[in-house]
């Protein structure tokens, strides 16, 4: 196996492989600024070569969102890969189709919760991605959220990790069953 590819979070994939490999993938995923040579010329510019590189050789990481370039460039070049599923973050080429932003909305006001309890954008983000992934952490500097979180959790069949405060914080842990 040439390639061995995981999700490593949902920005970016791990992806493990021989060092010439690596700078082969690094020569792919890299392209040059258009006028960067101009910009050279400016003071605080002078230590760029005006590339911009999408894959680090040296921790393998890359977005998640050029799997499928990473992907044609390894068919292309004939080298065999796995990916490997991780525990967390799940496959690399998963994607939930069911929830989206507008369908957390549409629950959220299929709860018909009480017009003095208004849902903040950042909440309805939260929930969202407490729905997209495997696992997922929510902070709150209210103490009232504590149960209000444990209700929810229990409404949507989840199981609540673990709950840690610190300097009125409250980092929730939520878990998929």
């Amino acid at each position: 196996m040439d390639l061995l590819i995981r999700k490593k979070n949902e920005v970016y994939l791990k992806v493990e492989a021989e060092p010439h490999i690596n700078y082969e993938l690094a020569d792919f995923f890299c392209f040059e600024v258009e006028s960067a040579k101009f910009m050279q010329k400016q003071k605080r510019w002078k230590g760029w070569d005006g590339k911009i590189r999408l894959y680090s050789p040296a921790t393998g990481e890359i977005y998640v969102g050029l799997i499928d370039y990473l992907l044609d460039w390894a068919d292309e070049k004939g080298y065999k890969y796995r990916m490997e599923e991780c525990k967390f973050f799940g496959h690399p080429l998963a994607q939930n189709d069911l929830i989206t932003p507008e369908s957390v909305v549409g629950f959220v006001k299929s709860l018909k919760l009480p017009p003095q309890l208004k849902v903040r954008d950042y909440q309805y983000k939260a929930i969202y991605e407490a729905e997209s992934g495997e696992e997922v952490r929510l902070i709150s500097t209210d103490p009232m959220s504590v149960p209000d979180v444990k209700k929810f959790c229990e409404y949507l069949e989840h199981k609540l990790k673990e709950i840690k405060e610190s300097d009125n914080l409250f980092e929730f842990t939520v878990i998929k069953k």
